[in-house]
């Protein structure tokens, strides 16, 4: 009786979804940014004829919460839906079965392969490199990057690569430079931990730190956002002293300061399949701002330090968390961009900040 009673209700559900209006099911709801209790844990698309997906608006999800995870719905009218769950934000969602879709364009979604690399035994890799075409300059490349991470003790850290299915857009003109069908590759680094990058050194340290409050972040020179050093606003000089209980009025030729980033970093590729071959057509990026991680030591004050925490090097470490979201000026439009640029492709500037007289790029390999 329970199990009639559940496909009673099951199919009662279901009329009442093929009843909603057509624009109500095919209005797209996008969500940004990277917190967790944003990000909708389960995902309704709509495949379409061309074997893409589209987003579908977050009330529906929401209304086809009973029905199973993962299920796809064929009505009466061949609409087809089905759920994803997101891989910590809206670029790349799960389906199942290892199964990826990358968002190519306007909402729509594309059909993925995703490529884990193993950071732990590097050589399973070389299977994976040689079956996707992985080129031997970016192998080395993103081996040189996760031995740096390993020797920092960064047991955390993941990389993945994305190759998308190939796809078309479709165009009320169609490209006159290109057969329309496109690839996106997106290589993404989760839990990259930056070396440590000096500030200072010296006895001009104090004077350096007294006036360090925040640091700028710059997309090709233009301005994208401030991000502040200590969670209280307060200078890292200021934020010693208290941690100290007394003023710092001896400096010494030993002082020194340093930072830290902790980060998720994402670059897209949009390639072009041409009469001359594969060609790249758009790069854009992606960055997270996880953590910053700041270190002041001044050699006065090196025992004090070291009484408050013996097992450090007499070094004073804050830790800010940032969680901030940074996009080139490409990265919504890639596959757009690329379609019509291939023979002159559009690559965005690097993310970068400057803090004092030290400049930094976002990336996790040249």
């Amino acid at each position: 009786m329970k199990k009639l009673l559940a496909i009673f209700l099951s199919l009662t559900f279901l009329v009442n979804l093929l009843s909603l209006p057509a624009a109500a099911l095919e209005t797209a709801d996008t969500v940004e940014g990277y917190q967790e209790d944003v990000l909708p844990t389960q995902i309704l698309l709509k495949e379409n004829p061309d074997g893409t997906y589209t987003l579908l608006d977050s009330s529906l999800t929401n209304q086809m919460r009973e029905i199973e995870p993962y299920k796809t719905i064929t009505n009466n009218y061949e609409r087809n839906y089905i759920y994803a769950q997101s891989e910590v934000d809206m670029d790349i969602l799960y389906l199942q079965d290892d199964q990826y879709l990358t968002c190519a364009y306007d909402n729509t979604y594309v059909k993925t392969d995703r490529i884990n690399i193993d950071t732990f035994d590097f050589d399973k890799n070389y299977s994976n490199f040689e079956k996707y075409g992985i080129c031997e300059d970016k192998v080395a490349k993103i081996k040189e990057m996760v031995e740096s991470q390993r020797e920092m003790g960064n047991t955390e850290f993941e990389y993945s690569i994305y190759i998308s299915e190939p796809f078309t857009i479709s165009t009320s003109e169609m490209s006159t430079r290109a057969n329309n069908v496109e690839v996106l590759e997106t290589d993404s680094a989760r839990g990259y931990i930056t070396p440590h990058l000096s500030v200072s050194n010296g006895t001009s340290t104090k004077d350096i730190a007294s006036g360090l409050i925040s640091l700028a972040i710059s997309i090709g020179g233009i301005f994208s956002g401030s991000v502040s050093i200590l969670s209280t606003g307060a200078s890292a000089l200021s934020a010693f002293e208290a941690y100290i209980n007394q003023s710092v009025s001896v400096p010494l030729a030993s002082d020194w300061q340093q930072i830290q980033f902790k980060y998720d970093w994402l670059k897209r590729t949009g390639y072009v399949h041409t009469t001359i071959g594969k060609q790249v057509g758009c790069v854009a990026q992606k960055l997270w701002i996880d953590k910053l991680y700041y270190y002041q030591f001044y050699g006065k004050y090196k025992d004090i330090v070291l009484k408050k925490n013996p097992r450090g090097d007499g070094s004073y470490k804050t830790t800010n968390s940032i969680n901030q979201t940074h996009i080139t000026p490409s990265w919504n439009n890639i596959a757009n961009i690329a379609l019509y640029n291939w023979t002159n492709p559009v690559i965005d500037k690097d993310i970068t900040t400057k803090i004092h007289k030290t400049s930094f790029t976002f990336k996790s390999y040249s």
